[in-house]
């Protein structure tokens, strides 16, 4: 750490509730090994992986104890509440990045008088539905991916200027959808797993039930200077099993059958 740093400041850091050394959350450990594909392809499927979410819930509910209806960022805040007492501080400079600012965020909500400073990397609106906040996150996914695929395009020096940003993603794609993807310099060419999913989330039943009125083009939204080239999309589509919508139907409209999940 810099010396500069470390001469103002005392670091301290911790476990959040939940984790780690501060009563880690501890479910089923062969139902987490043997999840279903998250994407639905119709009732049977909705209804295995609602029945797969509810049982692992009890099994936190169940291996963890109380604590599991407990381990929101707010209480985490409090959490930090009691340390700064502890410490006998009077204010704190808190550092959160990506799912940690949260936290830092609901300190300062809760206890504005005892911050001294905030550093925020990567900051998550908690004020966002759990659908907008997928849409943003997505958005600014394939933002990225298409300046860097436009630079790209314009380098030679680039890995993958010829074929292209968009051709290698497809090509590995297929390849991990085939099972013939393999990690670069195993001599041995063990394959990686076979791509099931975009995502493999811990849903609550709750969460899931809801998010069955979502559509998957609902939470992807596509600008005109982003139809020509969506790598990214294709992507969702293509691993999702669902049809992607003509250009000319795609566009982004929210939609009152959203819900509220946070």
């Amino acid at each position: 750490l810099p010396s500069a740093l470390t001469a103002r400041f005392d670091l301290v850091s911790f476990d959040p509730r939940g984790a780690a050394r501060s009563h880690a959350v501890r479910c089923d450990s062969d139902l987490l090994q043997n999840s279903p594909n998250f994407i639905p392809t119709g009732t049977s499927s909705y209804q295995t992986i609602r029945a797969w979410s509810t049982a692992l819930h009890a099994s936190c509910v169940r291996d963890t104890g109380p604590l599991v209806d407990h381990v929101d960022e707010i209480s985490v805040a409090k959490d930090i509440d009691v340390l700064r007492v502890a410490l006998g501080e009077d204010k704190l400079s808190l550092y959160g990045i990506s799912y940690g600012t949260l936290t830092r965020e609901m300190y300062a909500e809760n206890f504005p008088t005892h911050v001294r400073a905030l550093v925020l990397d990567s900051v998550m609106d908690h004020s966002l539905r759990t659908s907008a906040s997928l849409a943003a996150g997505s958005s600014t996914d394939e933002d990225s991916l298409n300046q860097f695929a436009a630079w790209c395009d314009h380098t030679t020096s680039c890995a993958v200027h010829s074929p292209g940003v968009d051709t290698t993603i497809d090509t590995l794609y297929q390849r991990a959808q085939a099972g013939t993807l393999y990690q670069p310099g195993d001599q041995q060419r063990r394959y990686v797993p076979r791509i099931r999913s975009p995502v493999q989330p811990i849903t609550p039943p709750r969460l899931l039930a809801r998010a069955a009125n979502w559509t998957l083009d609902s939470m992807l939204p596509v600008t005109p200077q982003r139809q020509a080239s969506q790598p990214m999309r294709r992507w969702w589509y293509r691993t999702s099993g669902i049809t992607m919508p003509s250009a000319s139907a795609r566009r982004w409209v929210p939609s009152a059958r959203q819900p509220d999940a946070r």
